[in-house]
């Protein structure tokens, strides 16, 4: 995991890594489903905070336990037990009260890496202006323009 998935891992997850795979099952070695599914769970963060929010009509500081969460997850088929076990394991190293906050999801989530990209590419110009494109890069723009106005005013 901190070699090919380092970027999802927040620093809560990253300290509590070796204990959330249960190191006392078969020493330092996962199996390739436990994987998947922590993976998984890294990836859908955003449908476990709905899911939350749906068992909890909206509340984010209410607790919800491992059981209303299940119930809750029902209706999206792509979370699976594992995954809420995985969840629930993590949360419980967090704090230990076996239930789950809205924070405890944000503490999770590996925002922090998608917002960097969303930043890097929001950052990239091609050009700072428009007279710094040269011409042919002009008129092949004009070019691209009629030819999509030909084709909606044909259509």
């Amino acid at each position: 995991m901190f070699s090919i998935k380092s970027h999802l891992l927040t620093k809560d997850v990253k300290d509590n890594l070796i204990a959330a795979v249960g190191i006392g099952q078969s020493g330092r070695k996962v199996s390739f489903p436990y994987f998947m599914a922590f993976n998984s769970l890294l990836n859908n963060m955003e449908l476990i905070k709905r899911i939350y929010l749906n068992a909890t009509n909206g509340h984010r500081y209410q607790e919800v336990t491992k059981e209303e969460f299940l119930y809750s997850a029902q209706m999206m088929s792509q979370i699976t037990p594992l995954e809420v076990d995985i969840l629930f394991h993590l949360c419980d190293l967090l704090h230990q009260t076996g239930k789950i906050v809205y924070n405890d999801l944000v503490a999770i989530t590996p925002e922090q890496y998608f917002k960097q990209i969303t930043k890097r590419v929001a950052e990239i110009k091609a050009v700072s202006s428009p007279d710094e494109r040269g011409i042919i890069v002009q008129i092949l723009e004009s070019g691209y323009r009629f030819v999509l106005g030909s084709v909606g005013g044909g259509l």
